[in-house]
């Protein structure tokens, strides 16, 4: 697998990951939301049917309070009844009429006074309530009737549904049953159980013979969704993206701990591409570079992994177990080197932090004692390097040890010029997006022969970097460049590989 699918891959997981992640904690909210919705649109019909109840049964003790103030007119005639009966009803509110019947015979009405006449029997539930599409009292209209008996005598109290259908409609589509018919908020009487499709709610009256139906189903649910939890479904939807952003940052955390594994592992091994003199025709040094030798990726270039390196802080002993290497490989061979080899390292911000690359530099140029060689530090433009107490002690300290330092990639960022007033510099190298285009672009010529004239002025060593065709190379050399670096002399190659490639002696 190349090494430019470790990026893509990881960079895909990260986002494989956070996006479900984030998916599945929005899921699990609207989950959680829609079973809340649920649940209080349960609780808020039942709230409904208890309030309902309560209402009608205010309405059905006015009729009972009727009932039983007309029980000691029972025996009496309907003409000293008749006044009587008008003033009850007129004095109690909800009532429509009252009436006395005996046995299957109405006797007196507050509406018609004296009639006997044969009373329409209909089922009462529980001998109690009547509910009628009409009746004699009430040809045109809706009517509910409390009957109370009293011996052979019953009071017949009359409710009218226009009222009753009124209380229904203040609390909602709720219905009245009584029996085994209904009445709803526009004063239609229906068979019972002509619902549409949903959940039917119910609540009885303990003291009345009916009960208040209402159903949820799912246009309702919807509706009640819409009213009360767009909040909680946007907040569980901003939640979700701030988990997934949290969750997407995390995995890097985990890419920082394989980074740590594979430091453990040693699978990070040095590289080194040659460096030539003025004239190109002798190695006089190299620049060490890093490769990750992946156990199921395969080689993965620097430019993949270096700066999550960075980020976690793991480029500093990353960089001291690529000094390890070559010293370890190298050293022993220090006599066989041309006079003052170089070894160019590259060092971040991370390496500024506190002293110990001054030790890791020690150690590495005392492994070449026996035939000195010059070891470079680069800075490198990804992370400004800051000149506190702590960096200007280490560059000096570096400095008195005869270790040089030269600036990576100079004139692609506003680092180049800072570093060369902030610290003591003795390389420059031309970035190779500049050295590409010398023969095909005027403008990079001009930069490249500014930046010649700047190091002329200031006294500093020049490389080259990305030199690739002898015609770049030849331009080099005209303009007193120091070294060489690129393809055209050679491509970085494992340690083993280096002394053959570079025809060193």
């Amino acid at each position: 697998m190349h090494s430019s699918q470790f990026k893509s891959r990881s960079l895909t997981q990260r986002l494989a990951i956070a996006l479900a992640a984030g998916g599945l904690l929005f899921l699990l909210c609207l989950c959680l939301i829609f079973w809340l919705g649920w649940q209080g649109l349960h609780s808020q019909t039942q709230d409904r049917l208890q309030q309902a109840v309560q209402k009608l049964d205010l309405v059905f003790d006015h009729a009972h309070q009727v009932a039983i103030a007309v029980e000691p007119l029972l025996t009496d005639s309907c003409g000293e009844q008749e006044l009587r009966l008008r003033k009850i009803v007129a004095s109690t509110p909800d009532v429509r009429s009252v009436s006395i019947e005996h046995n299957g015979t109405m006797l007196c009405s507050s509406v018609y006074g004296h009639r006997e006449q044969l009373v329409n029997m209909q089922p009462y539930a529980e001998g109690q309530l009547s509910l009628q599409a009409n009746n004699l009292l009430s040809p045109d209209q809706s009517v509910l009737i409390y009957r109370r008996n009293v011996g052979e005598y019953s009071v017949l109290v009359g409710i009218n549904g226009h009222d009753l259908s009124y209380v229904l409609g203040l609390l909602g589509g709720i219905r009245l049953q009584v029996g085994g018919l209904t009445l709803d908020a526009e004063e239609r009487i229906r068979k019972a159980g002509g619902w549409v499709e949903g959940q039917r709610l119910s609540v009885a009256s303990t003291r009345y013979a009916y009960r208040v139906n209402d159903i949820i189903n799912a246009a309702i649910f919807r509706t009640y969704m819409l009213e009360h939890a767009l909040l909680e479904g946007t907040l569980a939807l901003v939640l979700s993206v701030f988990f997934g952003v949290a969750c997407f940052r995390r995995t890097k955390s985990g890419l920082h701990h394989e980074l740590n594994r594979a430091l453990d592992a040693g699978e990070f091994v040095a590289y080194l591409q040659p460096m030539m003199n003025r004239e190109g025709t002798q190695v006089t040094g190299c620049e060490v570079l890093v490769r990750w030798m992946h156990p199921e990726l395969g080689l993965i270039r620097p430019d993949r992994f270096i700066p999550l390196a960075e980020d976690s802080g793991l480029i500093v002993p990353m960089t001291r177990e690529l000094m390890r290497q070559v010293r370890e490989a190298m050293g022993p061979r220090a006599a066989a080197l041309p006079p003052h080899f170089h070894f160019s390292f590259n060092i971040a911000a991370s390496h500024c932090h506190d002293l110990s690359l001054i030790e890791d530099c020690r150690s590495f140029l005392a492994a070449f004692s026996a035939n000195p060689v010059n070891l470079v530090l680069e800075l490198t433009e990804r992370e400004l390097i800051v000149p506190d107490e702590t960096t200007i002690q280490l560059f000096d300290e570096l400095d008195r040890m005869g270790v040089s330092v030269a600036i990576d990639d100079f004139g692609t960022g506003h680092s180049s010029l800072v570093y060369l007033q902030q610290f003591k510099v003795d390389f420059l190298k031309i970035d190779q997006s500049f050295v590409a285009r010398i023969g095909s672009d005027a403008l990079s010529r001009h930069i490249v022969d500014n930046v010649v004239d700047l190091a002329s002025r200031l006294d500093l060593s020049l490389v080259a970097e990305g030199v690739e065709t002898p015609e770049q190379a030849e331009y080099l050399m005209a303009r007193g460049v120091d070294f060489q670096q690129g393809y055209l002399y050679g491509c970085p190659v494992p340690l083993a590989d280096f002394w053959l490639e570079a025809k060193l002696p």
